[in-house]
């Protein structure tokens, strides 16, 4: 039976602008949740990062043998979807979606908000076990 062995981490934050968000270091982690929402009518596109890098990559600077994370697929919790890395997730609501990403050997997980047009995003990351 998974445990929960993180407090839920804020990734982003009312953000209301195209960018990453504060990176979550997740090496004990098996699995992670992730609820996305917004309080307004939002429009964008999240794509979701990870990295195994022992220290945290700079996640909005371009990836390089220096600088290594890569965008990682996402699970909708609703109907099991998966949703590609490459594309990211769009949002076109005041919603709430939950996504997992199973990720086992990352080390930091973060988020960038693309294709921004309107309202303030929220997303946070629980991490599970299965120890």
């Amino acid at each position: 039976m998974p445990r929960f062995i993180t407090e839920p981490f804020t990734i982003l934050n009312a953000k209301a602008a195209t960018g990453v968000g504060t990176a979550f270091a997740c090496s004990d982690c098996r699995n992670i949740t992730l609820a996305l929402s917004s309080d307004t009518h939002a429009t964008f596109t999240v794509k979701f990062q990870a990295s195994d890098s022992k220290t945290c990559p700079d996640f909005s600077a371009a990836k390089s043998p220096t600088n290594v994370w890569d965008y990682v697929q996402v699970k909708d919790l609703q109907d099991n979807s998966a949703t590609n890395g490459d594309t990211g997730v769009p949002f076109a609501d005041d919603d709430v979606q939950r996504f997992e990403i199973n990720q086992n050997a990352s080390r930091w997980v973060n988020a960038e908000v693309y294709a921004y047009t309107d309202g303030k995003i929220y997303l946070t990351a629980t991490g599970w076990s299965d120890q």
